[in-house]
């Protein structure tokens, strides 16, 4: 495989650099992650690329090119020179441009990162390598720790070197505790940049390692050392509760479909019937109904439904339900793929864990989650562990929960709806009730599982 060579410099402090191989056809949008990673930030803030010899640059910032597209379809509305020179320069979505043909022709670029701290870095290809056996960029070399994020641009960074490094400074044990919490420990560890770039940044083509690398980015925290299994093993992952029985539904709408639905929309009641006798029910099922006539009893068949129609597997036209040509490639797919495919979509297009007008845990919040079982996980600890940890991390979590009944009713709605509907479905999780009469809704214990660790890589 083609890769480049790059070195990646700060402009106003030149002592820190970078030299990094990384894999050809990536996007600027990829090249911007592997930046945040060999310098240790946490890609908060807002960027842009560019180059001397064109006036585009490549971004993330939406608004910027609303208002660059708005201008270039309405230059009457160009007002003053701010607008001028925002229509000067084109503003085109980082992700959607590949870096190659930049690269190659400008040999040199300029990267904006943190348009408040403003850090300018410098990136020049020094070679072009052939046969790169890696899919995931390699950090081959570099001096000096970058600056924290948010320490205020360079002269901030100087006040704050100053107090890092003095003892007798009167800011230096706040600086310090502020310093760590932001990562930073004052060198530049090549060791533990190399471990982010090949398991939080896979770069590879193959559908599995793409959907790895946005799990990465979307489900787990950004500077903690877990990712998800670019190599999970097909057959363990369609043994997983939810992919075993979304797979059979798929698979029977798709030899008997069209299905005729109800009126609401709902699956035939002689259909959900026949898959409730099969088995199809929650895992871990808080009680089981001895029958169900309709689908709006049938809380998993219901959640399965939900869930392909919100994930574009399913479809309703004209009163019938059938697959979409994306269903019918998950049938075709690894197993490993339409797990991470389906947890990735059980959070944010699913709207996991919403019930009765209002979210239980906001989704922004599962990686938090993930990264406490990670840590904490191997020992069975009662599920109001991570949910108090949780709120320390949001206490807004508890906002109408004051009272000590309220508090175990949100300790138990983590439990019931997280916990077991979701983590449990997809194999990360075993949960366990024991009743107690003291408490409302007993005690609850959970434990990451062994497929946990396969489904992640913690180092």
């Amino acid at each position: 495989m083609l890769a480049y060579q790059l070195k990646i410099e700060m402009k106003e402090l030149p002592t820190v650099w970078r030299r990094v191989i990384v894999p050809c056809r990536i996007s600027f949008e990829m090249l911007h992650y592997v930046i945040q990673y060999v310098m240790g930030w946490q890609s908060y803030h807002l960027y842009e690329f560019s180059s001397s010899d064109d006036p585009t640059c490549y971004t993330n910032d939406l608004e910027g090119i609303d208002q660059y597209e708005y201008l270039r379809e309405n230059p009457d509305r160009v007002r003053d020179r701010w607008d001028e020179q925002t229509l000067a320069h084109p503003a085109v979505l980082a992700s959607s441009v590949q870096m190659d043909p930049i690269l190659i022709r400008a040999k040199t670029l300029d990267y904006l990162y943190d348009f408040g701290d403003h850090w300018e870095v410098t990136i020049t290809l020094e070679e072009m390598l052939e046969d790169y056996p890696n899919s995931f960029a390699v950090c081959t070399g570099g001096k000096e720790p970058a600056p924290p994020e948010d320490v205020g641009g360079t002269g901030g960074y100087m006040d704050f070197l100053e107090a890092w490094h003095n003892p007798a400074h009167e800011e230096h044990a706040h600086m310090v505790a502020w310093g760590e919490s932001q990562g930073f420990t004052g060198r530049f560890d090549r060791e533990r940049v190399n471990q982010f770039l090949q398991y939080k940044l896979p770069l590879g083509t193959r559908d599995l390692e793409q959907l790895a690398e946005e799990c990465n980015r979307s489900l787990l925290p950004f500077t903690e050392a877990i990712a998800f299994n670019p190599a999970l093993r097909p057959d363990k992952a369609k043994e997983v509760h939810l992919v075993q029985y979304m797979l059979g539904f798929l698979q029977i709408i798709d030899e008997r479909g069209p299905l005729k639905a109800t009126a609401k929309g709902n699956l035939p009641a002689k259909l959900v019937m026949e898959l409730f006798a099969q088995g199809y029910d929650y895992l871990y099922a808080p009680f089981r109904a001895r029958s169900v006539r309709k689908e709006d009893d049938a809380w998993f068949l219901g959640e399965l439904h939900a869930l392909g129609r919100s994930a574009g597997l399913i479809k309703k036209h004209k009163g019938e339900i059938s697959l979409t040509k994306k269903g019918r490639k998950v049938l075709q797919a690894s197993p490993a793929e339409t797990y991470l495919r389906l947890l990735r979509d059980y959070v944010f297009t699913y709207n996991m864990g919403f019930r009765k007008d209002y979210e239980v845990l906001p989704s922004w919040l599962i990686n938090y989650l993930i990264g406490l079982l990670a840590r904490y996980g191997s020992v069975e600890r009662e599920s109001k562990f991570y949910s108090e940890k949780l709120v320390r991390i949001y206490p807004l979590l508890l906002k109408d929960h004051e009272s000590e009944r309220e508090q175990e009713t949100f300790d138990y709605a983590i439990f019931r709806w997280v916990m077991e509907q979701f983590l449990a479905e997809f194999g990360l999780v075993e949960t366990r009730r024991v009743r107690d009469e003291g408490r409302w809704g007993g005690k609850q214990f959970v434990r990451k599982t062994a497929f946990f660790d396969q489904v992640l890589i913690t180092w």
